[in-house]
């Protein structure tokens, strides 16, 4: 039995046929995901919704040509973005990507508008690129209509001709998602002012929310945690997803604390996101004519050249910073190694927040950015002092695998 796997990544769309009986993930193809619209006010992160439905139909066309008996499609994608759509799907705004930042100054909204109780039952995610207070912006400008839809729900939906349909690892996303009622909390709606707002119909894993050229489509699933599910996450191991950008997580029962929590398939994750790491790398990489290997193999072993990552809105400010320079040390290899060193302290804070008992038994490293960089994964495990696992380079198409799976089991 044979799926399509569709991955919506924030730097790639992969896809892939997933073989349900020999569990193997074969003919994976990327492309780029399409750039930003440009010439956008500042703080504005847009995509044509066009240019990304054509490269998600481009894969599945190839795909379906070396999978003709294809019996589903399967996806997951980038959390926290959205499109706003009509009743059958189609797109009547542009992708608001996760990056978007134009909502900053909704954060204090939220924070005085919302209790904290109130604030942990919904995962406690306030933060300024959440949906939600993307859609107060929206409702502000008069620019809120249609159903405000996750990114790989909207696909599915495009290529079903259906309503957006999403599931409980996407919606938590959005900030008004609460995972004791596991429904949406349109009381917190009517309590920021967002009265007669429409939101996707919820469904669980596994459930078909529409057909593309017959093949029955299923609805979607967030990356985060089809990564963990891809990289085979245990209880009592930390993971590290390192990639545009760094999540540390946790496999838990329903317990609040200072971290957020999410649905992750019948049981929950802790979790910390928005850590900076290659979106941030990337924008040093802008100084220097040199590759990743060339990074890794002139990495100097310490440096008192300090650097904070956070160029942008995250987990640690939205205000980065180079200090203690001298005309020494202000060198490729030195700024590197802080900046590495930076992510590795900024996960160990991450990690003590999720388990202050330090409860890990040893690490998971995935995403691009750890799998590639050796001199990475080194800081960080002298930092932690345990051992440490790499999961497959593919999890979350591995995650999609195990999904189909056990679709065709329950068929």
């Amino acid at each position: 039995m044979s799926f399509i796997g569709i991955d919506i990544g924030a730097s790639f769309i992969k896809g892939a046929v997933l073989n349900t009986e020999s569990s193997a993930i074969e003919h994976v193809l990327r492309v780029p995901f399409p750039e930003f619209i440009p010439n956008l006010p500042s703080l504005y992160c847009e995509v044509d919704t066009k240019s990304i439905m054509k490269s998600v139909n481009n894969i599945i066309e190839q795909l379906l040509l070396l999978a003709p008996n294809c019996t589903g499609i399967v996806m997951c994608g980038q959390m926290g973005g959205i499109v706003l759509t009509n009743s059958l799907g189609e797109p009547i705004s542009n992708y608001i990507s996760w990056q978007d930042q134009r909502a900053l100054k909704y954060l204090s909204v939220l924070e005085n508008r919302i209790t904290g109780i109130e604030r942990k039952h919904l995962g406690n995610e306030f933060k300024h690129n959440l949906p939600i207070a993307t859609l107060l912006w929206l409702s502000d400008n008069k620019m809120l209509y249609g159903i405000p839809t996750p990114l790989p729900d909207f696909i599915v939906a495009n290529l079903c001709g259906c309503s957006p349909i999403t599931e409980a690892t996407n919606a938590e996303s959005y900030g008004v998602y609460n995972i004791y009622s596991h429904d949406w909390d349109y009381d917190i709606c009517l309590k920021l002012g967002l009265r007669g707002l429409i939101l996707p119909s919820l469904r669980q894993v596994g459930e078909i929310i529409g057909r593309f050229d017959g093949i029955p489509c299923y609805v979607a699933i967030g990356d985060q945690q089809c990564a963990l599910l891809g990289s085979f996450l245990e209880e009592n191991e930390l993971s590290l997803n390192i990639s545009t950008g760094c999540q540390v997580s946790m496999i838990t029962k329903l317990e609040l604390g200072d971290y957020q929590i999410r649905p992750y398939f019948g049981k929950h994750i802790k979790t910390i996101t928005h850590i900076p790491a290659g979106r941030s790398l990337n924008a040093l990489m802008k100084f220097f004519n040199h590759s990743w290997d060339d990074i890794d193999e002139r990495l100097i072993g310490h440096t008192d050249l300090k650097v904070n990552l956070s160029f942008f809105a995250s987990a640690y400010g939205q205000f980065g910073e180079i200090t203690n320079i001298r005309e020494e040390n202000m060198t490729m290899a030195n700024l590197f190694r802080a900046a590495f060193e930076n992510i590795s302290d900024n996960c160990y804070q991450a990690a003590l927040r999720i388990s202050p008992e330090r409860k890990w038994t040893n690490l998971v490293f995935s995403g691009g950015l750890a799998h590639k960089n050796g001199s990475l994964r080194k800081i960080i495990q002298q930092k932690f002092g345990i051992d440490y696992r790499i999961a497959t380079v593919e999890d979350t198409l591995n995650g999609l695998l195990i999904m189909a799976r056990k679709i065709g089991e329950e068929r």
